[in-house]
């Protein structure tokens, strides 16, 4: 094979790598979300690709402290290691300097950057060499950490640092070209859940026989958990985020709440209103095989003060004090050994700094978002259930450890945590996580709840 014609394979690209209305070389729905690595960026790539009509962009670096770039631009970032977003259409790791240099021998760039990359639908960067600076991108995998990129040039026309933008028609003109047809091509999705107790449909008053190890008798009093960073997979494998309609009471910031409490009975401490669906926009033409999503409120808003954040992110009974974050999931029983409760308060812990009660943590030990997957998940037909009975499967909620709160609150050193964190494939302490089974599938005739 040629040298050109390896490199246009390789970059996924036309023949005609100059003519710009010849630009679906790359797919359209790849171009969906971009990161870059702060510290080393140059400014006119910042401004070029974050002004990337519907582009979801992040600003990456290891804190979200200002930092100056080589060029003397100071860059803001707005995600951190580790609240940058895992699945990216796009890693874009800007060049430099002396930032470069530290960059590569620093072990959580270079395992931020190969972590992202393997997944990632395209690693690109520029480069210099003998005085020219160089654009590649591949739309292969990193191998590993022990080389930041991993490409092949796929424009090789000489520039400086702050004509980048011109010089990278090729890559970078296709991704922009590819942002108006996905506005024009969207079509409404609605994603269904359900709340049951073994298999039984959830609702406030009711009584729940044979549950957990000991085979007791429990009645609800809540039932309410935020979904976020919702995707869809289609039939070649390749994600596609959910874009959440706004507008809504119930969803914002890429998150929304699902209720399935109606305030009646004795869910004394919840609201009248109750939704059981997600809904949004994704791009036409696909066929879907599975569904992903994170139970819980992404990191770069979860810290934040409740009075600055729009519904649902605001209430008060979904949250713990000041800076503590939300509460990604609020299930609360009585059991016949408990009759006072059995709370289960799902959230992240250990979250540094935490000098202050209103100090803005940047990092968490225990994150405890579970990433979900639904697989054979159509949703025109299907819905996803979270199963209560399930979750308790290996649970005692006839008693308590001492010295203990009532149930599992998320925190280190609490018995009653292990097995319900089992069941939602998070790791607890030195337990590994296992295979989340709260969550499955079920078809759409199934009772849902009403949404106001």
């Amino acid at each position: 094979m040629a040298r050109s014609a390896h490199i246009k394979s390789r970059c996924g690209l036309t023949d005609n790598l100059t003519d710009t209305n010849n630009l679906n070389g790359i797919d359209r729905r790849k171009a969906l979300l971009l990161a870059f690595s702060a510290p080393f960026a140059s400014s006119a790539s910042l401004l070029f690709l974050g002004g990337l009509m519907g582009a979801k962009s992040f600003f990456v670096a290891k804190s979200l402290n200002p930092v100056k770039s080589d060029a003397g631009v100071t860059i803001t970032p707005n995600a951190t290691f580790e609240t940058c977003p895992r699945d990216l259409t796009v890693l874009f790791t800007p060049v430099g300097t002396d930032s470069t240099l530290a960059a590569a021998v620093d072990p959580e760039t270079r395992a931020f950057i190969a972590d992202r990359g393997a997944r990632a639908k395209y690693v690109t960067s520029v480069w210099r060499r003998r005085s020219r600076m160089r654009h590649f991108a591949t739309p292969r995998p990193l191998a590993n950490s022990t080389r930041i990129l991993e490409g092949i040039v796929c424009s090789r026309r000489p520039t400086s640092l702050m004509t980048i933008p011109r010089n990278l028609n090729v890559f970078l003109l296709s991704l922009f070209a590819a942002f108006a047809p996905l506005h024009a091509q969207q079509v409404p999705v609605k994603i269904r859940f359900a709340a049951q107790v073994n298999g039984k449909p959830f609702e406030c008053g009711q009584t729940y026989q044979d549950i957990g190890t000991a085979m007791s008798q429990i009645k609800p009093r809540d039932f309410r958990f935020y979904v976020s960073h919702v995707r869809l997979v289609d039939s070649e494998s390749r994600e596609v985020p959910v874009t959440m309609d706004a507008g809504t009471i119930w969803q914002a910031d890429d998150t929304s709440l699902l209720d399935f409490e109606n305030a009646t009975g004795s869910c004394i401490n919840g609201t009248p209103e109750m939704n059981d669906t997600v809904a949004g926009t994704v791009p036409a033409g696909h066929t879907w095989k599975a569904l992903r999503f994170n139970l819980g409120v992404p990191f770069e808003v979860n810290h934040l003060e409740l009075t600055s954040l729009p519904s649902p992110l605001n209430l008060t009974a979904l949250s713990w004090v000041w800076n503590a974050g939300h509460k990604f999931a609020r299930i609360e029983f009585m059991s016949k050994g408990l009759p006072a409760g059995f709370f289960i308060h799902l959230g992240s812990t250990g979250c540094t700094p935490d000098t202050t009660r209103t100090t803005i943590p940047t990092k968490c030990a225990q994150p405890n978002r579970p990433d979900v997957e639904i697989q054979n998940f159509n949703p025109d037909t299907d819905v996803v259930v979270a199963d209560l009975g399930a979750l308790l499967a290996d649970s005692n909620v006839d008693v308590n450890a001492p010295k203990t709160p009532s149930g599992c609150m998320s925190f280190p050193g609490d018995p009653e945590c292990v097995p319900i964190f089992a069941h939602l494939g998070l790791p607890y302490g030195d337990k590994q996580a296992g295979r989340q089974d709260f969550f499955h599938k079920a078809g759409a005739s199934m009772k849902m709840a009403k949404a106001f």
